[in-house]
This record gives C-alpha cells, sequence and structure tokens, in this order.
C-alpha cells in the first residue's frame, strides 16, 4: 500500500490509512469475528432485538455489509487498483453464503435483494474509500 501522508493526525488515523502488516491482520481478524457474529446472531435470533426491530432490513444488510466492506478494504494487502475488486467479490460471496445458511432456518428465508444490498454496500464503500484515498494522496 502507498503510503499517505498524516502526519497532522492523530494515530488512529494514521493506523487506517497507512494501516502496517499487523495492523491489517487485525483487521481481518475482526472482519472475520464480525462476519461470524452477523451469521451466528441472524440465525439464532428469529427477529432482530429491540432497538433494531423497527428498522429496515436492507439498511441493515447496508450497515452491516459496509462496515464488513471497510474492514476488508483497510486489511487487505492487495494493489491499490485491484483491491475494491477483491473487496466486493468478497462481499458478494460472503454475503450469498449468509443467504444459504438463512434458508436453512426456518423462521429466516433467503432473500436475493439482501445479497444485492450487501454489494451495493461494498461498492458504495470502496468507491467513497479510493476516492477518499486519492484526494489524501494528492
Amino acid at each position: 500500500m502507498a503510503p499517505v501522508s498524516c502526519e497532522p493526525y492523530p494515530l488512529v488515523l494514521r493506523l487506517v490509512f497507512n494501516p502496517t502488516p499487523d495492523v491489517q491482520r487485525h483487521l481481518l481478524r475482526l472482519a472475520a469475528l464480525f462476519y461470524t457474529s452477523m451469521i451466528v446472531l441472524g440465525a439464532l435470533l428469529s427477529t432482530p432485538p429491540d432497538p433494531l426491530r423497527d428498522t429496515n432490513d436492507k439498511l441493515l444488510h447496508l450497515t452491516a455489509y459496509g462496515v464488513l466492506a471497510c474492514l476488508l478494504y483497510f486489511g487487505l494487502s492487495v494493489r491499490p487498483r485491484l483491491r475494491a475488486i477483491v473487496v466486493v467479490l468478497a462481499i458478494a460471496v460472503l454475503g450469498a453464503i449468509d443467504e444459504i445458511i438463512q434458508s436453512q432456518f426456518p423462521h429466516r428465508n433467503a432473500d436475493p435483494m439482501d445479497w444485492l444490498t450487501d454489494v451495493v454496500a461494498s461498492i458504495i464503500v470502496c468507491a467513497v474509500l479510493g476516492a477518499v484515498l486519492r484526494l489524501r494522496r494528492g
């Protein structure tokens, strides 16, 4: 990953925009933990917890897979031009796995629109992060 100048910014921003290999490994572990938690909780809960009960299903997918895409985007040590493609493909596969797992539970159902929402979330995140990184590099 090409270095981005972050000198006047706090350590957190420097670690996000210029992650070391150790930080990248931690981000990938966090992504795996986050995805596993989503799958397990989604399988165990017949309805979302009270604070999320009235939230649109697509908004939940957009948010969850957007966070996952962000973790993958900064966690992968792939050339910048390929990073967005790899992240979108990974989210497409993970979203499909999620929908297949959901179809196996009587209180859940697979919805192709959920999968599409997951992919759209990853495209939005990759476009925004790519633009921000390009602007920061000047």
